[in-house]
């Protein structure tokens, strides 16, 4: 039986299955170690409560973590010197508890070039999410987060998502611009709130969605202004619209492919609010 466990040398790594012997952690799981240099022997390892990779100057590669299908609450991977993907996670498919906050953390990674193994996983947790990527500047190429910031964390500031994207070799504009490692893009977004006619347009390049699950909030920033819509042509359904202090505004017809206003239990809202225009 596991509860919390720390692997703090590659001896502690290579008796894992003697000394733990577990498929399943529901507590955390820290591997930290100035000598640590693969985790072959945690491959028996499906699920985890948390887990930290931290620290590691010489780790190189995380494959021992393949067999892994499911985290719980938080994922952190951070000062690992000559890491430079995450092969590790590739069986990754769902992450969060269904009421709980999630949050991953990828910073300060000097070699990380990518991170196309974290393309297949959702969130499953209904609770906050939070995504935080900095720090590592060999990163660049973005296509394996495109799918979860696109589909989680559309906006800086969606209710219930924080992202936090910097100093690394590529930018979150570009993640959002490239696509999915297999060249698709996708379709769905969650809340976005606009408050400039710059936001409006760039949707197609930051954004690119067709649904949006939750609410498409526009309202002027004081000093900015909002004069049309015409660059959210392509939505047709959206999960709730708020249109409010508006004063430029002169139509809103680059709304005209919106069949439908959906709400959605996880956004909530879905009505029409339209006022002070």
């Amino acid at each position: 039986h596991c509860t919390d466990v720390t692997l703090s040398s590659q001896a502690d790594v290579d008796s894992f299955p003697s000394i733990h012997g577990c498929s399943t952690l529901p507590g955390g799981l820290t591997i930290s170690g100035a000598d640590i240099t693969n985790l072959d022997s945690l491959s028996a390892l499906t699920y985890v409560g948390q887990r930290a990779i931290a620290g590691n100057p010489i780790l190189t590669r995380s494959d021992g973590l393949s067999g892994i299908a499911e985290i719980k609450t938080e994922l952190v991977i951070s000062n690992n010197a000559v890491l430079s993907n995450l092969n590790g996670l590739r069986s990754l498919r769902s992450f969060g508890g269904y009421t709980s906050a999630s949050s991953i953390t990828l910073s300060d990674n000097a070699m990380l070039a990518n991170a196309d193994s974290l393309s297949k996983f959702n969130f499953i947790s209904s609770g906050a999410k939070s995504l935080t990527v900095t720090n590592n500047p060999a990163l660049t190429k973005g296509c394996g987060l495109y799918p979860v910031m696109h589909r989680y964390f559309p906006c800086t500031t969606c209710e219930g998502a924080h992202l936090e994207f910097s100093g690394n070799g590529v930018t979150k504009q570009q993640v959002f611009a490239g696509g999915a490692c297999d060249g698709t893009r996708i379709t769905l977004c969650g809340s976005i709130t606009l408050s400039s006619q710059a936001d409006i347009d760039s949707f197609p390049l930051n954004y690119g969605c067709t649904t949006m699950l939750g609410n498409l909030t526009i309202v002027t920033a004081q000093g900015n202004t909002v004069t049309n819509l015409d660059s959210l042509y392509q939505l047709t359904q959206i999960g709730g619209l708020i249109l409010q202090d508006n004063p430029h505004l002169t139509n809103i017809d680059g709304l005209s492919s919106v069949g439908s206003i959906v709400e959605t239990s996880n956004y909530g809202y879905g009505g029409i609010d339209i006022r002070n225009n």
